[in-house]
């Protein structure tokens, strides 16, 4: 375990940073959940979070993987990466923790550029693996919410294919490119692999290996904002395929908001049935891609926490075939989706209601207060309840807004 000189005097020599890369879907919103949650309990250990918030790490991956620049906003790119080097050189914490599952596709010159930033400590790189067979529905799921429309049996001949939206699987789930790239600048030993266990061992597992990387008990932290990312079952997972290609929404926040957010994690999650599972006619191909990981994992001689062996797929991983889903397993999955929307506009038209009545009610008092000292409502009084009701509906909209 890494080991901490505490929060109080500094950090001892240059100070450590942890750079967690990815890759996505490997139990990174549980980590990260739990460790922008605490950030009394990580200043306790002498461990910060950087940069300052969630929002501030995704722009800072868009930076870094050029995807701000691609688009125009160069000043906010260069912004980005600068108040990181500003951040990192003022930081008196022994160790800084950077977590952001999509650097992991970064290239040899975006993994240098931001490696960079953290000059003058000792930079190490975690990456957080799982057998392939597990995550491969896992990507198609995450693509579909995401506003994709492809099949599964689409999307797993596009990966074996390499082709189409087999590209973007490799570019951001290709463990031995990642471990390439972030481990060209470093020595081995300060490139950890932490292995994400089978789903049939003990749920704390995989936060006790990765906090024995970082030098964070993940006991003593809390998740407030736990935003777990289920899995759904393949008439629901149509379900929201359809949705895509009929709905308008274009916006990327948008769509991350009310199709994954609130509809498929709220809505259509707690009714889930078995999720899909990869085919069994492709457990050579998954076979094969595991021992080529494991073997550049060897050969290399980086830091391996866990079992390789368990990037090894089992029986248990794979399932059959997934065939066209029809138009009645997609209304089952549909009729208590809708009935439930149903209820939440019921339940919130209520509300509104309330808040409305609350507010004609506020509006009266302001009103009485104004026309002198006979039946005047105090002053102070009539602010503090207006603060009251302006903190009411805000709260409201904070919760309608997340669905």
């Amino acid at each position: 375990m890494t080991q901490l000189s505490g929060p109080s005097g500094g950090p001892a020599g240059p100070g450590k940073a942890f750079l967690h890369v990815g890759l996505p879907k490997t139990g990174t919103s549980f980590l990260q959940s739990h460790l922008w949650d605490s950030p009394a309990q990580l200043a306790a250990v002498g461990v910060r979070m950087v940069p300052e918030g969630r929002g501030e790490t995704f722009t800072l991956m868009r930076a870094v993987r050029g995807q701000l620049q691609a688009e125009g906003k160069t000043t906010k790119a260069t912004r980005a990466i600068s108040s990181l080097r500003t951040l990192v050189s003022a930081a008196s914490e022994p160790t800084l923790l950077l977590s952001q599952e999509s650097l992991g596709g970064a290239d040899p010159d975006e993994a240098e550029q931001l490696i960079d930033c953290f000059a003058g400590r000792e930079v190490h790189v975690v990456v957080t693996a799982r057998d392939v067979a597990r995550q491969l529905p896992s990507a198609w799921q995450q693509r579909v919410k995401a506003k994709g429309d492809l099949t599964f049996p689409d999307y797993l001949e596009g990966v074996r294919n390499r082709s189409g939206a087999g590209k973007t699987f490799w570019g951001t789930q290709d463990l031995v490119s990642a471990l390439e790239h972030w481990g060209a600048q470093l020595p081995p030993e300060r490139v950890h692999v932490v292995i994400v266990p089978p789903r049939t061992a003990d749920r704390n597992l995989l936060a006790e290996r990765f906090g024995a990387v970082v030098g964070v008990d993940f006991a003593t932290l809390v998740a407030k904002d736990l935003r777990p990312n289920y899995s759904l079952d393949p008439a629901q997972v149509e379900l929201v395929r359809r949705v895509n290609k009929a709905h308008g929404i274009s916006s990327r926040v948008e769509q991350a908001r009310t199709v994954k957010q609130f509809f498929s994690a709220q809505v259509l999650a707690p009714r889930r049935g078995p999720a899909a599972q990869t085919p069994k006619s492709m457990a050579d191909w998954c076979l094969d891609v595991a021992r080529q990981q494991v073997a550049f994992i060897e050969e290399r001689g980086f830091d391996v926490v866990g079992d390789l062996e368990e990037l090894l797929p089992r029986d248990e991983d794979f399932g059959p075939e997934l065939g066209e889903i029809d138009d009645a397993a997609v209304a089952a999955a549909a009729v208590p989706a809708i009935a439930d929307l149903l209820a939440r506009h019921n339940e919130r038209e209520a509300e509104l209601a309330r808040l409305r009545a609350e507010n004609e009610e506020l509006v009266s008092a302001l009103a009485q207060a104004g026309d002198g000292d006979q039946g005047r409502v105090p002053k102070g009084g009539v602010q503090q309840k207006l603060r009251g009701g302006a903190r009411t509906v805000r709260d409201e909209l904070r919760r309608r807004t997340r669905g």
